[in-house]
């Protein structure tokens, strides 16, 4: 999925991503949730140069990416 977001996005876009992640403050269900590290390792497999945590609070986790 964020591989054809990343082919849709413009050069200068922001893809905004929020989900629960797995840890210390998120779900305890590392089978289906990815920790806030694989997330952002996924946006970049994905396509995405530039990946910022922007945000971790009530086990949830926002990511800004975009390609630079």
């Amino acid at each position: 999925m964020h591989a054809k977001v990343a082919q849709l996005l413009k050069p200068s876009g922001k893809y905004l991503v929020c989900d629960h992640f797995a840890g210390m403050n998120g779900m305890k269900n590392t089978d289906l949730y990815m920790s806030a590290n694989e997330q952002a390792q996924s946006l970049k497999q994905g396509g995405f140069s530039s990946v910022l945590c922007l945000l971790k609070e009530g086990g949830l986790v926002l990511h800004s990416a975009s390609i630079q």
